[in-house]
């Protein structure tokens, strides 16, 4: 090869002359006609000639040596880029984004020279983009009736074409190109991507395919990640794992909305809320009158007028929502009740709204939720433009999730599924917590399940920890877009890609947190999880690598300081852990956002309130941000933890004594919630009180208790055991 080849001269040299005090350094790896970098310094003495670092004692000229690498350097300038033509519909925005995404990812690997012509002279060299399949028969003629997603991705004479039925798969097309030359796109931060060493520009490749689910999207809890450049790192991997969807589905709590944009027009009418408040007021959660036909007429006025603004201004809407606020509290004045079940009272306002949307906007969808006390379906069938989301939690009917999918279809238009895969509040973004931290075939299993009982949509709500969370985030986009995607073979990919040398370590690593079964992190735990991190680094030497794990241990410190604050609920161990995590939202590697809401926010601590600006953990600490200071607070960590032996098996007993079952145990509404990861209606707790009086007590929160749901009477009783 060229680089070898240079590379021979130079050594040759270098052994002849023994000249003074230079270094070289060549970089291998050239390809696609691309010059070998070469650069020239001066540096220390070494006697030494090893590898590819040349060095020669002092006391000599090399300007022999010099001149040959500067002559290689001038004669071969031009061939230091790698060049290739993209041919595309310059005038279409959204094409013209997918050329810059694609140039932009391909220089990142290579230097690279993109010239750009209009898709009419493609000659099947250099790349096609095209959103225009009827141009180009002879290659898309199988995308008919695939859908607007649908996109071809495939090698033709020395080029590549990426065709889809839209300029959104064209985008999605230009992933699955990336993805074919070795680029990935694991979790958000740039620090998880994978980014192949050279350019192989024009692979086999042969694709045909859309979508599995029409409406596909993972989004943060809280609304954010904490910091712009975080959201902006989350928004280019939501694209670049093809999430989003041409559906492009509003789910979510929209009565709030539609007030905050009519508050003068709602304070003049009290009587559409219900209950009815005071004139010129506004309820803090507000509900409507659906018995009102005034309301009903203001509301899809006002449906039909943000859809005419979007359209005028050149960004349709495809989809929007009519579900109630959150919470319950649906009208049940006796005008509403004779609407019929509490169900037939909130999609008698979606149902209204759908269709005199489909009247004047065919296309445009109208979203409402199976949830909470509208769970249960409706006694009559809903328009065709109708998507129902069903929520995989606080579902007060009689039904099972499985049953509401088949349940709803028979109803709406389209349904699709509300899913959690962490919420802080739940989870703590404690090991194994939150169904995005389980195995990869359990995520695999439920995506199925979905998909196979007829979801044609997924929405789920997370957080951003990418440790706990991150590969059940990206395992979850991939089989929206493909439910019968290898995740078996992309779990082991990610573990070699991502950690190389240390694959199995770290492997070893994320199968202890996904089947971690306690709620409190064991200090013996976290004590061996550092040392296989820092086992890790003895063995991968490569800068990538450790970067990352320096992303696991940022995620390790954060259960340190977590469990510090939940032992002792000590102000300065509180103000520690809010610190930490409001100076660690870029890297974003445990849920550093929702912990200043549920640890500083609903703490009601003057001084630790989100919206201070002056809060005592608003103090900008630049060492966070590097790698050595994470180091040191990992070391440190690891000197106050214990590492205890592992627990030895042991043979159960052949039999046990079977105590009866407490009849409350047998109620219904136990035996339906007991399967999932939340309480609600009766349950029971055994406490062993060991500390007396001040020092015992518990803390009750969460859901209906103080949530949105509206304040609940609790009731605590305490007996002898």
């Amino acid at each position: 090869m060229l680089c070898d080849y240079i590379k021979s001269i130079i050594y040759k040299s270098l052994l002849r002359r023994r000249a003074e005090s230079i270094y070289i350094f060549l970089q291998a790896g050239c390809s696609s006609g691309a010059l070998c970098r070469i650069l020239i310094c001066s540096c220390p003495v070494d006697h030494s000639v090893t590898g590819e670092n040349f060095h020669t004692p002092r006391g000599h000229f090399v300007g022999r040596t010099v001149l040959i690498a500067s002559l290689l350097l001038l004669v071969l300038a031009g061939t230091a880029q790698v060049k290739i033509s993209f041919y595309a519909d310059t005038s279409n925005s959204l094409i013209n984004k997918s050329i810059r995404v694609l140039k932009e990812q391909l220089g990142k690997s290579e230097s690279i020279d993109v010239a750009i012509a209009t898709q009419s002279l493609f000659k099947e060299k250099g790349i096609l983009l095209s959103s225009q399949p009827e141009k180009w028969s002879v290659y898309a003629k199988a995308l008919n009736g695939k859908g607007s997603e649908a996109v071809i991705v495939k090698s033709v004479g020395n080029g590549i074409v990426i065709i889809g039925n839209s300029e959104l798969a064209v985008q999605h097309g230009v992933f699955i190109y990336l993805e074919a030359i070795g680029f990935r796109y694991y979790f958000p931060h740039p620090d998880w991507y994978i980014i192949p060493a050279t350019l192989n520009l024009y692979p086999a490749i042969n694709y045909l395919g859309r979508p599995s689910f029409d409406q596909r999207r993972i989004w943060y809890g809280y609304s954010s990640a904490g910091s712009k450049a975080s959201n902006d790192n989350y928004a280019f991997w939501f694209m670049a794992n093809k999430l989003g969807g041409a559906m492009n589905a509003v789910i979510g709590h929209a009565y709030d909305d539609i007030v905050a944009r009519n508050m003068g027009v709602f304070k003049a009418h009290p009587e559409w809320f219900y209950p009815a408040p005071a004139k010129g007021t506004i309820p803090v959660n507000p509900k409507f009158d659906l018995a009102n036909e005034s309301l009903l007429q203001f509301v899809v006025a006002d449906a039909l007028k943000r859809l005419e603004k979007a359209k005028l201004n050149n960004t349709p809407i495809s989809m929007i929502t009519m579900s109630p606020s959150d919470g319950g509290g649906t009208c049940n004045s006796p005008r509403c009740q004779q609407l019929g079940t509490i169900t037939d009272r909130v999609y008698s306002l979606i149902n209204r709204v759908a269709k005199e949307v489909g009247q004047k906007y065919p296309g445009t969808w109208v979203s409402g939720m199976s949830y909470s006390e509208y769970a249960e379906p409706p006694t009559k069938k809903l328009e065709p433009n109708t998507f129902v989301s069903i929520a995989t939690a606080f579902n007060y009917s009689k039904y099972s999730t499985d049953e509401l999918i088949g349940a709803w279809s028979k109803k709406a238009g389209k349904v699709g599924i509300y899913n959690y895969l962490g919420l802080y509040a739940w989870d703590f973004d404690l090991p194994g917590k939150g169904y995005a931290a389980k195995p990869v075939d359990k995520i695999t299993a439920l995506i199925n399940k979905y998909y196979r009982l007829g979801a044609k949509g997924y929405d789920a709500e997370s957080t951003p920890g990418s440790i706990n969370k991150g590969l059940g985030h990206y395992m979850v986009a991939h089989l929206l877009w493909n439910v019968n995607a290898d995740t078996k073979a992309m779990e082991k990919e990610f573990f070699s890609g991502c950690f190389g040398k240390a694959a199995k370590i770290m492997s070893a690593l994320w199968t202890e947190w996904e089947n971690y079964s306690y709620t409190v992190v064991r200090a013996t735990d976290l004590a061996a999880w550092i040392d296989m991190t820092d086992q890790a680094a003895l063995i991968e030497q490569s800068a990538a690598i450790r970067k990352r794990l320096t992303h696991i241990k940022v995620y390790l410190h954060y259960l340190y300081l977590y469990n510090n604050f939940l032992n002792t609920s000590a102000e300065a161990d509180r103000l520690s852990l809010l610190t930490y995590s409001y100076n660690t939202f870029d890297i974003t590697a445990f849920s550093g956002y929702p912990v200043l809401w549920e640890i500083g926010q609903a703490s009601g601590i003057p001084g630790l309130l989100i919206n201070d600006p002056n809060a005592k953990y608003k103090q900008l600490n630049p060492l966070f941000s590097q790698a050595a200071y994470t180091d040191q607070l990992v070391a440190a960590d690891r000197k106050t933890l214990q590492k205890k032996d592992k627990l030895k098996s042991f043979n159960l007993p052949a039999r046990f004594q079977k105590v009866a079952e407490p009849p409350v145990f047998k109620e219904k509404n136990y035996n339906y919630y007991k399967g999932n990861n939340f309480f609600i209606g009766p349950h029971y707790f055994v406490f062993e009180i060991i500390k007396p009086g001040a020092q015992n007590y518990m803390d009750l929160a969460g859901g209906i208790v103080t949530g949105g749901g509206g304040d609940k009477s609790i009731n605590v009783s305490v007996s002898a055991y």
